[in-house]
């Protein structure tokens, strides 16, 4: 089973929302913290490719090489930023993780179209289109990294202590907008598949409640109470609550991309 877009997204929702806090606000140490953390993921996401992919990585022309190597300029950019960061100026580093996250976003896009491909064509859902696995994949990319970052972020307030409150309610806001595209991606692959949806209801009850309820019910209800934390400027307790958000939002995110894989059904 080909597990590895889960660690892909994870990694680049990570490290491609990253500069969305100022380096200069936050200084080196909370970019290299986000990379590494980001970069830790890869090996996992190969590790999955590689049990999957005979072969990999062999770069060709084939969905396979374009995305397997998207994914590698992705990782070099993000480990040469990481080089620059620790030894060079700030601002070549931060430089550097735009342009990893570019590169990051169109291997999770370019990831959307090949697991199209692999849906075999007589029992291919509806719903599984190249344009709505991607932009699935891209929103769920956006999910993970906007909740990893902002728990992440959370505690540099307890470092810098200075650092304003406006990063965290950008990377709040951005959570809102990545989970509001997650429900409306699934309405429209519900749309395009009900009968899929009722088959997935009957066979795969507890991964389905897992993906709803934990995956986007619970972050949704959530979510207005770190926004409530954060208008006030309680960052530790902020913090707190993401932490839980985190639990579930990974909960929610594999469940989908297990259901995925077993149904070609995009949640």
């Amino acid at each position: 089973m080909d597990f590895s877009m889960f660690f892909t997204q994870l990694s680049v929702g990570i490290l491609g929302l990253t500069p969305v806090v100022p380096w200069r606000a936050v200084g080196k140490g909370y970019y290299l913290v986000n990379l590494l953390v980001a970069l830790a993921f890869l090996p996992l996401a190969w590790f999955f490719r590689a049990s999957a992919v005979r072969g990999f990585p062999a770069f060709g022309a084939d969905a396979d090489g374009a995305t397997n190597a998207l994914v590698s300029a992705y990782a070099t950019a993000a480990a040469l930023a990481v080089l620059v960061f620790w030894l060079g100026p700030g601002g070549a580093g931060a430089r550097l993780s735009v342009a990893a996250t570019v590169l990051g976003a169109a291997a999770v896009a370019a990831d959307g179209v090949r697991q199209a491909s692999l849906v075999p064509g007589a029992g291919a859902s509806p719903a599984a289109t190249p344009l709505l696995l991607s932009l699935n994949y891209l929103a769920g990319a956006g999910v993970l990294g906007s909740v990893v970052g902002a728990m992440l972020l959370g505690h540099w307030y307890l470092v810098v202590k200075d650092l304003p409150v406006a990063p965290l309610k950008a990377l709040t806001v951005l959570f809102f907008v990545f989970l509001g595209a997650r429900l409306a991606l699934l309405g429209a692959a519900w749309a395009a598949d009900p009968a899929g949806f009722a088959r997935l209801a009957d066979r795969a009850t507890v991964f389905l409640v897992v993906r709803l309820l934990f995956g986007l019910g619970a972050p949704l209800a959530m979510s207005w109470m770190i926004w409530g934390t954060v208008a006030v400027r309680s960052t530790q307790a902020a913090t707190g609550i993401l932490y839980g958000v985190v639990v579930f939002v990974l909960m929610g995110e594999a469940a989908a991309r297990f259901l995925l894989l077993k149904t070609g059904i995009p949640l």
